[in-house]
């Protein structure tokens, strides 16, 4: 089994990757892992990619992969809660050090993440998973 979790955003040539590890990968060895598709940018500046289901098929196909299984990361409700997190934390780090106005704002804003959390958790909380607005894919992939 070669395990390969949220690490191929951060390898510019996955092709030739996942071409490795299905060459070292025993008969009948597995390939499982997760990438994330809509996910801020993070561990700069090593994060290149962000790849759809189609992209991953397709690279574990042409690597020579069987059985391959896409499974999509995440509701609506954990995108929007994700992107929401991500996006008040910056801007926390860049008004902290800023004027009392600033620090005002930010307030405020958490104030609104807070609200806006509990909202979409109310709204969308029992929407199913989605293929196109997911916060990444699992996949699991048989060497023949």
């Amino acid at each position: 089994i070669i395990t390969s979790l949220n690490t191929f955003e951060h390898i510019y040539r996955v092709k030739e990757l996942i071409k490795d590890c299905y060459r070292v990968t025993k008969k009948n060895g597995v390939l499982i892992g997760s990438t994330p598709f809509q996910l801020c940018v993070h561990q700069e500046p090593f994060d290149y990619f962000r790849y759809t289901q189609f992209a991953l098929k397709k690279m574990m196909e042409e690597a020579g992969y069987v059985d391959i299984v896409i499974t999509s990361l995440g509701t609506h409700e954990q995108l929007l809660k994700q992107t929401l997190n991500h996006y008040f934390s910056s801007l926390e780090g860049s008004l902290r050090r800023k004027s009392r106005i600033h620090r005002i704002t930010l307030r405020v804003f958490w104030k609104l993440h807070t609200v806006l959390n509990k909202l979409t958790q109310r709204a969308f909380g029992n929407l199913a998973y989605s293929d196109k607005h997911t916060l990444g894919y699992g996949f699991t992939a048989r060497k023949a």
